[in-house]
């Protein structure tokens, strides 16, 4: 409307001015002044509103690549689509990449993908400044490689899948042959201590090596440490009545063999052919005493007994019984010139069945466990 009056005006003043030349009369210019200002403004801020949109245009494309790309994006008739400058994977995934193979090579993707790439770029060529494009451009470019990448990862991440479960199956294979030849080990172990001619030695390695198997239970390898420790215990009194034995054994002194000759006695010192010859063809010796006698019988039954408790044949209760009570008459008389500090003790028990009844214990738990497995 204000600019339908401002025509009327002029319209109305330039006829008046017309009409003033028809009569001959001077015209005064000084209401065209006005109009030109007018229209000179007009112009000069129409070209200050397109310079000022420009500017924010491009200080937008500067600031805020993101933002304007997003508002092209969403035109829904724009002639330049930027849609296909964007993999149509989605950002969040790369950091799970999917199971699934891809159905075409990567040459071909990346040629398919980077085609309508360039379309795009030498649309927007002409409205977008080249340092954008370029770095949108090098964006792209930096994650088609993130995402080659992360489909070697999947790749390594399978072939390690396989090997890991090779390595299971491998494990798997040499734990079923341990565990077989552990059995075959405890079976032997057992089986060696159940046999007649076993004895306390033999048992202590065997549950020895009992208790060191793998596979045991805590359960079982309770046992068998009690096993052990029970033999082992056993093996030590038999190691300390056989000492005692010997200290007893030595305990008997033997006639002089030079004492017990007479012929030398008899004929002194002197020498001669005759009486050299009669030494070296005769010998004339002095009967033993009964001290002596049953010395040496005592001697040579403890020596029996003491080879008898390694292979645990145990003296008979009858003739035990007499070796004890004849033991200690001896060592009444032995130890009565001796200071206390050197008499002997006879420290072997009454009889042997406490450690028959181990022994028979040690065989038993044996045979149970073969039992059962």
């Amino acid at each position: 409307m204000m600019a339908d009056s401002k025509q009327d005006v002029v319209e109305q003043a330039v006829k008046a001015d017309s009409e003033k030349l028809q009569n001959g009369e001077k015209v005064e210019i000084k209401e065209a002044a006005p109009v030109a200002a007018v229209r000179s403004w007009s112009w000069l801020w129409l070209l200050f509103g397109v310079l000022l949109g420009c500017g924010l245009t491009l200080v937008s494309m500067r600031f805020a690549p993101e933002a304007w790309l997003s508002v092209w994006l969403q035109r829904p008739a724009a002639p330049i689509q930027l849609v296909n400058m964007i993999p149509t994977t989605p950002v969040e995934k790369v950091a799970e990449p999917s199971s699934k193979p891809f159905s075409k090579p990567e040459g071909e993707q990346v040629t398919e993908a980077s085609q309508p790439m360039d379309a795009a770029l030498k649309q927007t060529s002409a409205i977008m400044p080249m340092p954008e494009l370029e770095r949108l451009n090098a964006n792209m470019l930096a994650l088609q490689d993130h995402l080659q990448s992360v489909r070697g990862l999947q790749d390594e991440l399978q072939n390690l899948s396989g090997d890991i479960q090779a390595l299971h199956a491998t494990q798997s294979q040499v734990r079923a042959a341990q565990l077989s030849v552990e059995k075959m080990q405890l079976h032997s172990r057992l089986n060696w201590v159940l046999y007649p001619s076993t004895h306390l030695l033999q048992m202590q390695l065997a549950w020895e090596e009992i208790s060191l198997l793998p596979s045991l239970s805590n359960a079982q390898r309770e046992q068998a440490t009690a096993m052990l420790n029970l033999a082992q215990k056993r093996l030590d009194d038999v190691n300390r009545w056989q000492q005692n034995i010997d200290a007893v054994m030595r305990s008997y002194a033997l006639p002089s063999e030079s004492k017990q000759e007479l012929l030398p006695e008899i004929f002194g010192s002197s020498s001669s052919d005759g009486l050299d010859w009669l030494l070296s063809k005769f010998s004339l010796k002095r009967a033993q005493k009964h001290e002596d006698v049953e010395a040496a019988h005592m001697r040579d039954l403890l020596s029996r007994i003491k080879q008898g408790l390694d292979v645990e044949q145990w003296p008979d209760a009858t003739l035990w019984k007499k070796v004890r009570m004849d033991v200690a008459q001896h060592l009444m008389q032995h130890n009565a010139t001796l200071p206390e500090s050197e008499q002997l003790q006879w420290m072997i028990p009454e009889d042997f069945m406490a450690i028959q009844m181990d022994v028979r214990r040690i065989q038993q738990s044996a045979r149970d466990w073969l039992k059962e497995s």
